[in-house]
């Protein structure tokens, strides 16, 4: 059966293979963009370990937030998506 990604889920693939951060320990973050479709979103999803550097991630955070205005501005899709985050302290065993 035949799949057509919604316009969100498309954004979302377009984000995470340009602007995707991948957990190590050098950088202390992940960050990965997810489509939220009830509520017309990306949401920008951070992981981060307690020896990040705050002021690094929250300047990743800030550009990413950027390149999405400008990305649904391009498309003429700013009136309708909106740019959520979820930032949280890595659970560490």
């Amino acid at each position: 059966m035949s799949y057509t990604p919604s316009r969100l889920e498309w954004l979302a693939v377009e984000l995470n293979a340009g602007l995707r951060v991948r957990l190590t320990q050098d950088n202390g973050y992940s960050m990965d963009f997810v489509p939220v479709e009830n509520v017309d979103a990306i949401l920008i999803y951070v992981v981060y370990l307690p020896t990040v550097d705050r002021e690094v991630m929250n300047l990743a955070i800030d550009t990413a937030r950027k390149v999405i205005a400008m990305k649904v501005k391009s498309k003429g899709w700013a009136s309708w998506v909106n740019v959520k985050e979820q930032v949280t302290l890595a659970k560490i065993d």
